[in-house]
């Protein structure tokens, strides 16, 4: 039985130190997804002041 209770008890460790694992790297993942379109918005705002690409008098 005491077998049985150390398998037991290893296996929820372990459970729990990769789920938490998991769910620190997935919640990283979607702050960061903000970051690619954050820059686009910034780019085009900085565009908006100058003059429009290609046109040169």
């Amino acid at each position: 039985m005491k077998r049985v209770i150390g398998w037991l008890a290893a296996a929820v460790i372990t459970t729990l130190i990769f789920g938490s694992v998991y769910v620190s790297l997935q919640q990283l993942g979607r702050r960061s997804a903000n970051a690619a379109p954050a820059a686009a918005a910034a780019a085009r705002v900085q565009l908006i002041g100058s003059e429009p690409p290609g046109r040169r008098d």
